[in-house]
């Protein structure tokens, strides 16, 4: 999900997430932008030139979970 900061992307994707695990069962893992920018990428900090990076990051990050692991 994309969208202008304070729009309330985390807010969405917080109640999708406890949805899915609630209703559903599933195995979710959010990863927010700003989670990751305090985080593993605090170095790469917010700025644009860093969104690719900051990007590829979440992206390597994502695809080793778990979650990822176990999808049919």
């Amino acid at each position: 999900m994309t969208g202008l900061s304070g729009s309330g992307k985390s807010t969405i994707a917080g109640a999708l997430e406890e949805r899915l695990v609630l209703e559903h069962g599933k195995v979710v893992q959010m990863l927010d932008g700003d989670n990751g920018a305090a985080g593993l990428n605090r170095d790469l900090g917010f700025a644009v030139g860093r969104a690719r990076a900051s990007a590829a990051s979440a992206s390597s990050r994502a695809s080793s979970t778990p979650a990822a692991s176990s999808r049919s």
